[in-house]
């Protein structure tokens, strides 16, 4: 008698199934929920990657232009004095200043002045302001009211003046002013807030300040007043 399973039918009929049955197997292992979480990770990886490069890119960009675009000034650089910065009085300047009389003056009298350079200098401008009698200025600052408090900073009276600026021209040999001298009381506040009065009249003499510039320099000269 033969055996079952020597027949050549059953034996291929029994391959088939063993084919059949491996091939379920290997489908019930690979889930297609299993599939699709890798894609999707697979792809968020892939988006993230690309953000975080684009960020950087960003950032880069952004902090290459704050550093060469940017428009804030720099700090200041402290400025060496030079004979710019100095002050000198009229007796070390190539300059002749003539005057007139600055004595016994009444509210809207005039004072004028006559600026000659030296032959081998020039004269740039002049700047005449009424001061404090006794006020001195020993740097630029000291001309400006609101700095130093030794000038007035109003006219003290409609028919006088309150600055007076003459400028050259070419070849900048001769220069002419003319300032109307005031009679009463200025007061003021300082930009640092401090209180100013200055006071010009017959019991109160004040002075004429010309601030003059020359080539590579300034200088100061005084006239007192005196008035009547």
């Amino acid at each position: 008698m033969k055996s079952f399973f020597s027949d050549r039918r059953v034996q291929v009929a029994l391959a088939a199934v063993l084919v059949v049955v491996i091939i379920g197997v290997f489908l019930a292992t690979r889930s297609p929920s299993g599939d699709t979480t890798t894609a999707a990770d697979e792809s968020t990886s892939t988006v993230s990657s690309v953000a975080s490069t684009e960020t950087s890119s960003i950032v880069t960009t952004t902090t290459s232009t704050a550093t060469t675009g940017s428009t804030t000034p720099p700090p200041p650089v402290p400025v060496t004095p030079t004979v710019r910065d100095v002050h000198f009085p009229l007796a070390d300047l190539p300059l002749t200043v003539k005057a007139s009389d600055t004595s016994g003056l009444k509210d809207g009298d005039k004072v004028s002045f006559h600026i000659v350079p030296t032959a081998s200098s020039q004269v740039f401008g002049v700047s005449v302001r009424l001061c404090e009698g006794a006020a001195t200025f020993p740097a630029l600052d000291d001309f400006e009211p609101a700095t130093a408090g030794k000038c007035i900073g109003h006219a003290l009276s409609p028919n006088s003046d309150l600055l007076v600026e003459s400028g050259g021209s070419p070849p900048y040999q001769a220069l002419d002013a003319e300032f109307r001298v005031g009679v009463g009381t200025d007061s003021f506040q300082m930009t640092d807030g401090t209180p100013v009065t200055i006071t010009c009249g017959p019991e109160n003499p004040c002075q004429l300040v010309l601030l003059l510039q020359v080539p590579n320099a300034f200088g100061f000269q005084t006239y007192p007043v005196t008035y009547r």
